[in-house]
């Protein structure tokens, strides 16, 4: 079995997903951290686009947390993500590529808008970072940050409908998981306490 390595971004829910995967499943591998901005070259020369999360498989590599997780599950079944039965499953589908298109990507536009020009996006980034990495990438990221908001479209008019978009899948959470307990569990396990370094 060949190693295997996710390239990601230390915060992103698409990246997220990747790895709840790979630890889902147990499945070892390496985690490589990247910075937004100076990623592009890098990521575009393993896969053509600029998109993340990455996983390499060997000769393999895939972009996408769709993508990926396609691959995991015929590289390893067990334990299956989704319910066996296939009613439940087609519903489950659904449902994950309804956040994919939908919900991932006004969750994403309203967070920047709001911490795009703030110190928690540099020191989130950053997390993992040298002092000399976090002191260039800060005098970088004025630039770094007008590229996104470019590329995300990110503007107040649209951040209203993203925040809107984002409490209407927070009320479908809630109204699918009356009476069981999976992610309130989820989220009392998360440590509170946890703070990356200054960027």
């Amino acid at each position: 079995m060949g190693s295997l390595t996710l390239y990601r971004f230390p915060a992103s829910h698409y990246n997220e997903k990747a790895r709840w995967a790979l630890d889902w499943k147990g499945i070892e591998h390496e985690r490589v951290s990247l910075l937004p901005g100076p990623h592009a070259p890098f990521v575009k020369r393993l896969t053509g686009d600029t998109k993340t999360p990455v996983l390499r498989d060997g000769e393999n590599v895939i972009a996408g947390s769709a993508a990926l997780l396609a691959h995991l599950e015929r590289r390893f079944p067990e334990p299956p993500p989704a319910p066996a039965d296939p009613a439940d499953r087609e519903r489950a589908d659904a449902i994950v590529r309804q956040f994919d298109d939908e919900v991932g990507p006004a969750v994403r536009l309203a967070k920047f808008f709001e911490v795009m020009s703030g110190a928690y996006t540099l020191q989130v980034f950053c997390a993992d970072r040298s002092r000399l990495v976090r002191g260039l990438y800060r005098a970088r990221f004025p630039v770094v940050s007008q590229i996104m908001k470019r590329s995300m479209g990110i503007d107040a008019e649209r951040a209203r409908h993203a925040r809107e978009r984002t409490r209407a899948a927070l009320d479908f959470i809630r109204d699918e998981t009356a009476g069981r307990r999976y992610i309130s569990s989820a989220i009392d396990s998360a440590s509170p306490t946890s703070r990356a370094p200054r960027c």
